[in-house]
């Protein structure tokens, strides 16, 4: 793989990424880049798979709104690969 002559395969990439702890989205980034297909599904929040992350999401909103002092922080992280 370093020389760039050879490519590697789906499962390389894939092996990678997890070892490296690729989250999901960045995973099809790079298998895209590498010239395979995205295997990661991709939804809107608004789509209904996901009716209860968003119910959560409210929910936690409402209690910040009433009763900030007493809920823990939430910290999100995300991971972004540029393409070269």
């Amino acid at each position: 793989m370093e020389t760039g002559r050879a490519r590697p395969s789906r499962e390389m990439v894939l092996r990678l990424a997890e070892r490296l702890e690729v989250p999901l989205r960045e995973r099809n980034t790079l298998l895209v880049a590498a010239g395979f297909a995205p295997v990661f599904p991709q939804r809107d929040l608004g789509h209904p798979a996901l009716s209860a992350a968003r119910k959560a999401v409210d929910l936690i909103d409402i209690r910040l709104l009433h009763k900030p002092q007493k809920l823990a922080g939430i910290r999100i992280q995300t991971f972004h690969i540029h393409p070269l």
